[in-house]
């Protein structure tokens, strides 16, 4: 798949996504130590703690990854890296503030 196709449907399945209402915000996940109970809670506090999730990274983030690596139903990805396959295998989406601003520049 050339550039601009994959750019195309990107951006097509996260409109669809948004107008779905299956794309949420968040502006700090807010943890200061890698502990999966913590990011559970975080999680359930969100509602989503039983739902496939795909949370989108500006970065990387060691604290945030370590929490969420042993979560079933949870995959953490970079901003760069997202791609179409990604967002068509989770039900939601949970984008950091600036992943967000990353993907609208």
């Amino acid at each position: 798949m050339n550039k601009k196709t994959k750019k195309r449907a990107l951006y097509g399945i996260l409109t669809q996504k948004a107008k779905d209402g299956l794309i949420l915000g968040l502006d700090d996940f807010a943890l200061k130590s890698p502990k999966t109970k913590d990011a559970i809670a975080v999680l359930a506090n969100l509602s989503l703690d039983d739902t496939k999730l795909l949370v989108v990274l500006d970065k990387k983030n060691d604290v945030i990854e370590k929490s969420l690596r042993n979560i079933p139903k949870i995959k953490y990805i970079q901003s760069m890296y997202l791609n179409p396959v990604d967002l068509l295998q989770y039900d939601k989406v949970l984008f950091l503030e600036e992943a967000l601003n990353q993907i609208n520049a």
